[in-house]
């Protein structure tokens, strides 16, 4: 198992910044543990409370408060690997199509990747337990971007 986050003491927010750091150990415990395949999908509440938790943990939740860190504790390597990947693509993809194209939509979702990714860090947007509004409203400014993508690329075609 991981060893102990240093938590911190005293300050604003302390509390919650001490259970997010738990909930992050846990993860990786389950990850350190479970390495390949991880606990199973939408499994990481269970063995969360039945072995992971921390006595030092006052809450019960239901996901790491950290995207990535879920995919590792539930789904392994092969699921964390498919989940960076799939992030890194769009990514590259909007960045790749930008300067194909030079059109204000790739960059506008790449900054909604970002964006998005950036929260992922500190929250599960993709949780197996409850998917949030945000995530909708990602995966809706996914299809627009994949729908305009695929109708500038043919625009380029005919030109």
């Amino acid at each position: 198992r991981a060893e102990n986050f240093p938590l911190p003491t005293s300050g604003r927010d302390c509390r919650s910044k001490v259970e997010r750091l738990l909930m992050w150990q846990s993860a990786s415990n389950m990850f350190i543990e479970h390495p390949i395949f991880g606990v199973g999908y939408g499994n990481y509440y269970t063995n969360y409370i039945s072995e992971y938790r921390s006595p030092l943990a006052r809450e019960y939740q239901r996901h790491p408060h950290n995207t990535f860190l879920e995919k590792l504790s539930e789904a392994g390597i092969l699921g964390g690997i498919s989940y960076l990947l799939l992030i890194l693509y769009f990514i590259f993809n909007s960045v790749k199509t930008f300067i194909k194209n030079k059109n204000p939509i790739n960059l506008s979702y790449l900054a909604c990747i970002l964006a998005y990714s950036i929260g992922c860090l500190t929250d599960c947007l993709y949780s197996s337990y409850n998917l949030k509004e945000l995530t909708y409203i990602f995966y809706l400014f996914t299809g627009i971007y994949l729908i305009l993508n695929s109708y500038i690329k043919q625009e380029h075609q005919y030109e």
